[in-house]
């Protein structure tokens, strides 16, 4: 695991590392299995998006869901 990442990996609920972080336009992150999540606040509405690339539809709506769900925990 690329160091100084484990802990953003455990605070979103991710299975797998993250090896790359970009803050150009929100948070956009590699993760080792190759799939990637891009987080950003909405440009008109008070709001988070998250976007995420995968092998599949399914597993781009789990890294969705699990981003997501770990912002929202206390």
């Amino acid at each position: 695991m690329a160091r100084g990442f484990a802990h953003h990996s455990a605070a979103l609920s991710l299975k797998h590392a993250i090896v790359e972080m970009d803050i150009t336009d929100g948070l956009r992150f590699a993760l080792a299995s190759v799939d990637i999540v891009h987080l950003r606040p909405s440009g008109n509405a008070p709001e988070m998006r998250c976007y995420a690339e995968s092998s599949s539809a399914a597993g781009a709506e789990v890294l969705v869901a699990h981003c997501l769900g770990g912002l929202c925990e206390d």
